[in-house]
């Protein structure tokens, strides 16, 4: 059973180059390691802004 997770652990990205999008996911994994989350791919879109979140809503849904 998964435990709830606060989104709030889980920085905002926004696409920009002030954060690496590697250290952002690896914060990802971890935070949903660490509350029994398997699929991370439910989570990130929950923390996509601004260009970021516009490029995930271009994506075809198997991507």
């Amino acid at each position: 059973m998964e435990k709830s997770l606060d989104l709030r652990l889980i920085p905002e990205y926004d696409g920009t180059a002030r954060q690496s999008i590697a250290e952002w996911l690896e914060k990802v994994e971890l935070v949903c390691k660490l509350r029994g989350i398997d699929n991370i791919a439910d989570v990130i879109p929950l923390r996509l802004t601004d260009g970021a979140f516009a490029v995930y809503l271009q994506l075809a849904d198997d991507e």
